[in-house]
């Protein structure tokens, strides 16, 4: 059974990662979500937006902080999110 305060890193905050972001706090209020993007600018407005609850330091701290990833990015940028996992 999981935690109500439970948090969930969005890496990648574009129509998909976003519609997600909306779809988690919709059905389950209690979860924090916190979201990364390439983009800065991207994760500051889904965060005024919203959408996020905090964006995340880098990848990798959003990784440690969470104890759910979700990657909605592009291919490419998923594929370098799973190597930083792998090492």
């Amino acid at each position: 059974m999981t935690q109500p305060n439970e948090t969930i890193l969005l890496a990648g905050l574009g129509l998909i990662g976003g519609s997600i972001a909306l779809a988690i706090k919709k059905e389950h209020p209690g979860k924090r979500i916190i979201g990364f993007d390439v983009s800065e600018e991207q994760a500051r407005a889904a965060q005024k937006l919203g959408v996020i609850d905090a964006p995340a330091a880098s990848f990798l701290e959003g990784v440690k902080e969470a104890s759910t990833v979700f990657l909605a990015a592009p291919a490419e940028q998923t594929l370098h999110m799973l190597d930083e996992l792998a090492a």
